[in-house]
Parts: structure tokens; C-alpha cells; sequence
């Protein structure tokens, strides 16, 4: 893009960029409101961010287009109640519409979160080009994320001795009362129609893109399948790779660079052990449960191997950050050995996968974190643990960059080629065929511009 075709963006597309979630934001988003803010003049509306990241977009050195940043609280910032909120949040989307008027908004989704929702309609009001950005690492189908979430309810809200078809019966149900007060009744309170539709978060129908973006841009080839088998329309669905494999990585280097601990900075074998948020897990072939006593039991055989082969290595935990219980487990976890060390939930994965010389995923391994790292540090060993084959267990099997293993003798093996220094991974940073079709995020959104503006009636 030359010099006189910048100039015009800057003066006529201002921008109108959603953080989403702190850590969705970190991952992913921050590197396209990177590539944007070189261009276009943005408004960011930012959820509360550690002072790390915020001192960081602060910096015109890396984002000279950023005019103003306008605090807004959906998943971060003082409690509401349910009803408060759900004003709060409208008010703050109609206002921002309103006061800007944005060219274009950015956002990480059009079918779940609230604000999203109200972002995109009053933007679709003004006829703002509306893109999604996928933000974080899809699992597998919605419909079977949707069975594994009817499967927790069941476990924890439904009794026992009940018999199972009636309990998931029962959790099923129970969902279509959360999608009518969700899409339905909250809007109406706000004097909004509902969000009308099958599309549902709730109910696992559909998926970002699907309602009022004009574009959901996805990662690789794979979540444009994934995408597309959800219902979302084909010709909604762009790929664009990851921001870090572009000019933007060097802003992840530089989240990652400034957070890394001091203890750890100069020390290279290290061992970052990512702990799942649940304590149970269902089998794969039945649904059965996989109960706390089991899964404790593996966890601390994974850690005996580890300590076992890897001698002299440290061994540093970090839990998910949904995790119940943090004290009781970081004293559990601890309790092993003096070797292993525990971090606090809200410390960043990025600092983690950066100072590792391992990264593994305790079952069940379906966390963003190993998507994060096969791409922040694409030559570093990261296995994917799945010793009891969960449901769900095997979303990392196959992915290039990860190492799928799901018994104790390969896990054995794999150590063993770690420290005898005979572990080698192949075309770990091949894209697939078709993501670099666009170079960047203002490539695909000038791209996005052209198209609109050949739909728009003459």
C-alpha cells in the first residue's frame, strides 16, 4: 500500500475496535489493532488490562493511530447485578455508535456476549462495515462443546441416582429457558427487539458470524470448516493467519519480553505444566465420569515421570485461570516435590510459554495456551496430554506444531528424546495452503471496504 493510499484511509475510515476478554486480547486482537493502528485512526474500547499491556498500546511507537481509549466493563471491572448490567451494556454500544461514528467495527464476536450483540446492531444502524476476528483456539464442533457443557450441568445441578437420559433431558431444557431470556428478554427490557434467529451461544447453534457482522475472519482452513459446518454462510468466512505469523509479532515479543519473571529469565530448562480449570472429565466413548480421585491420581503420576526423567530440570505450574480451589491445589501440587514450583492463575500464559523449555497441557488438553505457544515459540516441544481419553481429549491430535500423546509409554519416550537432546520437530511453522491470501489485517480490510461498497445500491 503506497503513501497516498494510507493518507486517504487515515482521513476517511475511523475504526471503532473491541478488546474482548483480557486474555482473548493478548492472544490474538492485539496484534490486528496493531497492524490497523499503523493505518487507520482507532477508538478502543478496552476491558481493564494489566498495566503492562496498557502501558504498551499507550505507546505510539507501536500504536501512533489510537486517538482515544474508553474503559468498558463486561468481563472485567466492579460487579453489576444481571438486569444493571445488561443496561449498562446497551447504553455504552448505542453511545459509542452514537458520539463516532464509526467507518468500521471490530469485534471478536456477533453471537454471544451482550455488548457484541448491541455493538454490532446499532453499527449495522449507521451502515458501518462490521468484521469479526476469531480470538482464541476452537475445540471442535459447537455441538459437541455444547454436549460437553450439558455434561458438567448434569454432574453438578442434576442428583445421581436419577437416571441419565432424564438428567440431560432436564439440562437441555433448562437451556432454552436461558436462550429466551438472553436473546429475548433482555433486549426487550432495554426497549430492543430480540435478537431473532437460531443462532444461539446457549443453545450451541451457529457461531461468530453469524448474525450481524458482514465478515467473521478465522484462522486457518480448519476453523473456516468448523465454521462454516456451524452454519455460519460461506461467503461470510475469510482466513487470515495469525497476526504473529505477520509484522505484528514483534508485539507479542515485546508483551512477552517485558513480562518474563526474573527468577526465571536466564534459566532454560524449565518445564511450564498447564493445569485444566476442571477437576473431572467424561469418558469418550461413553460419557462416563472421570471423578477428582482419578484425575489427582494421574495428574501426580505425570509428575513423577517428569521428575523422574527430566533431573534437574525446574517444573512450574500454571493453573487455568477458572481454576476453583487455587490455594488447596498449589499446596496439593507442591506437596510432590520441593522441584515444583506454582504461579498464581492470573499470571499471563505468554510469559510462561516464553521463559519454557517444555510446554505441556495436563488432561484435558484443550486450552488456547498450547495454540498460543506452537505459535509464539513454534520450535519448542508442547504435548498435548490425554491419559484418560476424554471427550473432547483429542482436539490437539494432529495439529501441526503439538504432540498428541495419550499413554504413559510415549509420554516416557518423548521425555527421554528431550533430554538425551534427540527430539526434533518437522515443518512446524508451514502455513496451510490457503491462509496467506491476505498479507494483513488492512489488506483484508480494504478488501472488505471494496466489496461492501459494490453491494451498496447505485
Amino acid at each position: 500500500m503506497n503513501q497516498k493510499q494510507i493518507d486517504n484511509n487515515v482521513t476517511c475510515r475511523k475504526v471503532l475496535f473491541y478488546t474482548n476478554t483480557p486474555r482473548a486480547f493478548r492472544t490474538t486482537l492485539i496484534g490486528h489493532l496493531y497492524e490497523i493502528s499503523q493505518v487507520y485512526p482507532v477508538i478502543l474500547l478496552s476491558e481493564d488490562l494489566d498495566s503492562n499491556t496498557l502501558r504498551i498500546i499507550k505507546d505510539k511507537n507501536f500504536f501512533p493511530n489510537i486517538e482515544k481509549i474508553i474503559q468498558l466493563h463486561q468481563h472485567t471491572g466492579p460487579p453489576q447485578n444481571f438486569l444493571s448490567k445488561n443496561r449498562y451494556l446497551c447504553r455504552m454500544a448505542r453511545t459509542v455508535i452514537r458520539d463516532y461514528s464509526p467507518d468500521i467495527v471490530i469485534a471478536s464476536s456477533d453471537w454471544h456476549s451482550l455488548f457484541e450483540m448491541y455493538l454490532m446492531r446499532f453499527a449495522k444502524e449507521i451502515g458501518a462495515l462490521r468484521v469479526t476476528f476469531q480470538d482464541t483456539f476452537n475445540i471442535s464442533e459447537i455441538e459437541k462443546i455444547g454436549m460437553w457443557n450439558d455434561l458438567i450441568r448434569l454432574h453438578y445441578r442434576t442428583p445421581a441416582y436419577l437416571p441419565f437420559w432424564f438428567r440431560l433431558s432436564f439440562v437441555r431444557s433448562r437451556k432454552y429457558i436461558g436462550h429466551i431470556l438472553y436473546y429475548w428478554i433482555l433486549p426487550l427490557l432495554n426497549g430492543e427487539s430480540p435478537f431473532f434467529g437460531k443462532q444461539s451461544y446457549i443453545l450451541n447453534k451457529g457461531h461468530s458470524g453469524s448474525r450481524d457482522s458482514n465478515y467473521h475472519v478465522v484462522l486457518s482452513e480448519r476453523d473456516y470448516k468448523l465454521h462454516k459446518k456451524s452454519g455460519v454462510p460461506s461467503d461470510k468466512l475469510y482466513i487470515l493467519s495469525h497476526p504473529i505469523r505477520r509484522s505484528a509479532k514483534q508485539i507479542f515479543s515485546k508483551l512477552a519480553a517485558s513480562e518474563t519473571m526474573g527468577l526465571y529469565k536466564k534459566k532454560h530448562n524449565i518445564v511450564i505444566v498447564m493445569l485444566p480449570a476442571e477437576d473431572i472429565g467424561f469418558k469418550k466413548k461413553d460419557y462416563s465420569l472421570i471423578g477428582r480421585k482419578e484425575k489427582i491420581k494421574v495428574q501426580s503420576e505425570i509428575f513423577k515421570t517428569l521428575l523422574e526423567i527430566l533431573d534437574g530440570w525446574d517444573i512450574v505450574v500454571k493453573p487455568h485461570p477458572m481454576i476453583k480451589n487455587y490455594l488447596d491445589e498449589k499446596h496439593r501440587i507442591k506437596s510432590i516435590s520441593t522441584r515444583i514450583e506454582v504461579f498464581n492463575p492470573s499470571e499471563s500464559a505468554d510469559k510462561c510459554i516464553e521463559m519454557a523449555g517444555i510446554i505441556i497441557e495436563l488432561p484435558r488438553a484443550t486450552s488456547t495456551t498450547l495454540f498460543s505457544a506452537s505459535l509464539q515459540c513454534p520450535e519448542k516441544p508442547i504435548l498435548a496430554l490425554d491419559n484418560h481419553h476424554e471427550f473432547l481429549g483429542d482436539c490437539y491430535k494432529d495439529f501441526n506444531g503439538i504432540e498428541y500423546i495419550d499413554n504413559k509409554k510415549d509420554f516416557v519416550t518423548t521425555l527421554e528424546k528431550i533430554r538425551d537432546n534427540r527430539y526434533t520437530k518437522d515443518a512446524y511453522e508451514t502455513d496451510e495452503p490457503n491462509v496467506n491470501r491476505f498479507s494483513d489485517t488492512i489488506e483484508i480490510l480494504e478488501y472488505f471496504i471494496e466489496k461492501k461498497t459494490k453491494l451498496m445500491p447505485s
